[in-house]
């Protein structure tokens, strides 16, 4: 039932406002009335039949509006610049710090919309230290890491941290460690 809410959300926001505000309007229209089946069927049932549309028409337009609103959320959500971090682990994926992904001393942001494996990869190989070689994410963070893209996508985080082993984050990323092999040689 969830997913059917989270998937049909703005439709069955839709119809509920649809149908309070008729319900309201109805109210309204016959309050002094014993029942509406009375009032239809006496001899002015045509007028009453476009009362009842006019008012679902205004009913309509109010949830339209409502709904119109709540999509410019949902497109300006999108528009959010989400922050890259690593998350260095230790060997039993215990956190042990997180590091903000820098291009010239500068953060890196994506925008939301455009957060996805592909781009984010794509990223990861463009800060490595090494412009050759192919770094690689460890088996062990696979699905942590696609999950919290689907939480970025979801909009549920405004922080993307990349799972990363700190050997491999050694290994790749650490610029630190790059300048100590390069004093070593």
């Amino acid at each position: 039932m969830k997913k059917f809410w989270e998937k049909y959300k703005y439709l069955n926001i839709f119809v509920i406002i649809t149908f309070i505000l008729l319900l309201i309007g109805l109210f309204n229209k016959y309050f002094e009335k014993i029942s509406l089946l009375k009032k239809i069927f006496k001899e002015n049932v045509i007028s009453d039949f476009w009362d009842v549309v006019s008012i679902l028409d205004s009913s309509t337009a109010i949830a339209l509006a409502f709904l119109a609103f709540l999509a410019y959320k949902e497109y300006a959500k999108g528009e959010d610049e989400i922050s890259l971090e690593f998350e260095v682990l230790d060997e039993n994926l215990k956190s042990i710090e997180t590091i903000p992904i820098l291009s010239e001393r500068e953060k890196i942001t994506i925008l939301r919309r455009n957060v996805n494996r592909g781009e984010v990869l794509g990223i990861m190989g463009m800060v490595q230290k090494k412009s050759t070689g192919r770094y690689d994410i460890s088996n062990k963070v696979q699905k942590k890491f696609l999950d919290r893209i689907l939480e970025i996508q979801k909009g549920k985080k405004d922080k993307l941290l990349i799972p990363i082993i700190k050997d491999d984050y050694d290994r790749y990323f650490n610029i630190e460690v790059k300048n100590e092999e390069k004093e070593n040689k």
